[in-house]
């Protein structure tokens, strides 16, 4: 009795485990179908900037955008001026890739480009 208690708790849990995988596996197909299509010109990101004065009463802003990485960049830039009333942005960036269920992290290293490229057309 007790040997075959544990087989059935034993399968119980492969059942569990098979479903939550199953489910893991068609979350990854729909976002490998989501980069598949993706493009990078209509694709909506999303950039958050925190203030490096949030301590002086600064507040970070959040931008959705749907279009291009340098125009989400530039649109979360113009509004964390208006909110904070700087001429300039002191802040640390996130920037995602956000696709039907997840959201990816973008690399500084690809998007600072236009960081770089928005503050020198700003001059």
């Amino acid at each position: 009795m007790v040997l075959t208690d544990y087989l059935q708790t034993l399968q119980s849990n492969l059942l569990g485990e098979l479903h939550s995988l199953r489910k893991k596996v068609s979350a990854l197909s729909r976002q490998h179908q989501d980069l598949t299509h993706f493009d990078p010109y209509t694709a909506d990101y999303r950039v958050k900037l925190n203030s490096l004065w949030v301590n002086e009463g600064e507040k970070p802003v959040n931008v959705e955008y749907s279009g291009n990485l340098q125009d989400a960049i530039a649109a979360a830039e113009a509004e964390f001026k208006e909110v904070n009333q700087r001429s300039d942005v002191q802040a640390n960036y996130s920037v995602f890739l956000c696709l039907s269920e997840n959201e990816l992290p973008i690399p500084q290293k690809y998007w600072e480009m236009f960081q770089e490229k928005n503050k020198r057309e700003e001059k």
